[in-house]
C-alpha cells in the first residue's frame, strides 16, 4: 500500500514568456542551449538580437570570433551569457528557438514565432 504526501505547492510562473534557444559550434561538432524568460517585450528584445545575428552571420562566427558588431548583443550576453565553446569564443551559431507563454494561471502554452523573413524559426 502506498501512502501519498502532498508536498508545498511549486510556484509556477504568471503572465510570462519562456525561451529556449538551441545552438551548435564549429561544423555541428557541439551543441549549446540557452534558456530565458520574461516579459512579452523582452522576448521580443532577444528574438531580434538573435535574428540580427542570424541575418548578419547566416553561417555562424569561427576562429575566435564574437558577435560584438551586432546591435544589443553585449547587453544581451551580459544578462543571459551566450553559449562558448570550449576556448571560450561567442561564436556559437543559433539554430533553432522553442518559446512557450504562462498565464496568470500558470498554465503553458506553446507559441508561434512569425518571423516573415525566415531568418531564424
Amino acid at each position: 500500500m502506498f501512502k501519498l504526501e502532498i508536498e508545498s505547492p511549486v510556484d509556477m510562473p504568471r503572465d510570462t514568456y519562456a525561451f529556449h534557444i538551441y545552438t551548435y559550434s564549429g561544423d555541428m561538432d557541439d551543441y549549446h542551449d540557452l534558456r530565458g524568460s520574461g516579459s512579452k517585450e523582452e522576448l521580443e528584445r532577444v528574438l531580434t538580437i538573435v535574428t540580427r545575428m542570424k541575418k548578419a552571420y547566416p553561417h555562424g562566427r569561427g576562429g575566435g570570433d564574437s558577435y560584438a558588431d551586432i546591435k544589443g548583443f553585449v547587453k544581451f550576453d551580459e544578462a543571459y551569457e551566450w553559449p562558448r565553446d570550449g576556448y571560450d569564443y561567442i561564436e556559437d551559431t543559433p539554430y533553432w528557438c522553442d518559446v512557450v507563454y504562462y498565464d496568470l494561471n500558470g498554465i503553458k502554452y506553446k507559441v508561434k514565432v512569425n518571423d516573415k523573413d525566415r531568418h531564424f524559426f
